[in-house]
């Protein structure tokens, strides 16, 4: 913080209800310069693997400001669905008339890639 000051009597343009004041802060603005990044990486195994990887990048100079990220998700997964069925006739004595079975096995396997960009300008010195 560079500034606070406490106002207890504003003036009308702020149309302060009560009399309990206002508070005004000034932050500093950030004049470090330079390039950091950090990389991010996680691995979980169960039945199958799941990898998780990311990289961030930021570089300030006077008036610009660039960041970006990229992330990579690599899982393999797979759904296990057993369906057991019986069928009765729909009059009162509910006679047994049948049954199915079924089995699903269902591997899959996921990529995404995630990225942005941006930046910042300042366009004067105290902004």
């Amino acid at each position: 913080m560079a500034k606070i000051d406490l106002i207890t009597n504003p003036w009308a343009k702020y149309d302060a209800a009560g009399n309990a004041g206002i508070i005004d802060s000034r932050l500093k603005k950030d004049t470090r310069v330079g390039a950091n990044g950090s990389i991010t990486s996680s691995l979980g195994q169960g039945e199958l693997p799941k990898i998780n990887q990311g990289l961030q990048l930021n570089h300030r100079n006077k008036n610009l400001n660039v960041f970006g990220s990229y992330n990579y998700v690599h899982r393999k997964d797979f759904n296990r669905l057993n369906i057991y069925r019986e069928f009765f006739s729909p009059n009162e004595a509910r006679t047994y008339q049948g049954a199915y079975g079924q089995q699903n096995r269902i591997r899959h396997q996921i990529n995404s890639h995630n990225a942005w960009v941006g930046f910042d300008y300042n366009l004067t010195p105290k902004i």
